[in-house]
């Protein structure tokens, strides 16, 4: 359908760093993988392992996403990157 918005879900497994200073993920989205923005915060919770974000504006094409994990003494840990490919609309 013309004008149609096509949506990525991201789903990451929040590793294990064997801390109980949970903090909380930025998940950030890049064009070129190289700069980045973030889009979106999501709290950790002690015990859980798995959280999801929805991407609600996803470019056209190649997006890359990476998690910012933000202890709360203010140490900083980034994940892999993840390419994701679409076609345009």
């Amino acid at each position: 359908m013309a004008g149609s918005i096509y949506l990525t879900a991201i789903a990451f497994i929040a590793p294990k760093t064997g801390t109980t200073d949970n903090g909380y993920f930025t998940i950030q989205r890049s064009r070129n993988g190289v700069n980045w923005d973030s889009i979106g915060v999501v709290t950790r919770a002690e015990g859980k392992e798995d959280y999801n974000f929805v991407d609600m504006s996803p470019f056209a094409g190649n997006d890359y996403y990476r998690l910012a994990l933000v202890d709360r003494d203010g140490g900083r840990q980034l994940s892999m990157t993840i390419p994701v490919g679409r076609a345009a609309a």
